[in-house]
């Protein structure tokens, strides 16, 4: 096993749990232990090992809750509910990333279009309010191909919702000119953040709004 494999794991025998924990409590700092119960949690939650990884990212919590780590595990933590169909448990733990990103804003990722997504993509509209502070918190701002996709995405999903037609076939529009694309727009790296295959019923609504 290499240096890091330890923290690696795509299974998780008793033999995989004991060694693991076995290391984490060699290791040095709370740092140090919260990175690599969220590295090791998201490596057994991507081998749908979620009730695993679970069980890691709640030893985060409750013993190494390094402000640097919180608002990632939590982020986690809410994909682990949504692949149990918690619901309910995955609104709470992205508010709590959400918290925990802006009491340390360094931690910053894709929260800010991820749950307003979870929102308009589940047609949530009892939490649609919360959707302008998620946006407003990641300043609107898209780098690649992906990320216009879903900005738009959310907000055409949004207006038609809320009745406005006239609003979701223009931004169903311009989510569909992203999903398009086939360069990234960095020469670099052409294919990196392009959309690839959205998901069949956004992209059936998405067509429909924008009259395609």
């Amino acid at each position: 096993m290499s240096s890091d494999d330890w923290y690696r794991r795509t299974t998780w025998t008793e033999t995989d749990r004991s060694e693991f924990q076995a290391r984490l409590k060699r290791s040095r700092g709370d740092y140090h232990k919260a990175q690599y119960l969220r590295i090791q949690a998201h490596h057994l939650a991507a081998a749908k090992q979620t009730l695993a990884a679970i069980e890691l990212l709640d030893q985060l919590f409750a013993d190494f809750p390094h402000e640097s780590q919180l608002a990632s595990a939590r982020l986690q933590y809410a994909e682990c509910m949504l692949a149990l169909d918690r619901l309910d448990d995955a609104i709470a733990s992205y508010r709590l990333a959400f918290a925990a990103e802006q009491a340390y804003p360094n931690s910053r990722s894709q929260l800010w279009l991820d749950y307003p997504w979870l929102l308009v993509t589940r047609g949530i509209s009892q939490h649609y309010d919360e959707i302008d502070t998620y946006l407003e918190w990641g300043e609107r701002k898209t780098t690649f191909p992906v990320e216009e996709f879903r900005l738009q995405t959310i907000l055409s999903f949004r207006a038609d919702d809320s009745g406005d037609s006239n609003a979701a076939t223009a931004h169903a529009q311009v989510a569909l000119a992203a999903a398009a694309k086939q360069h990234s727009g960095f020469v670099p790296h052409p294919t990196v953040g392009l959309v690839g295959n959205p998901e069949p019923t956004v992209l059936d609504r998405l067509q429909r709004l924008a009259g395609v």
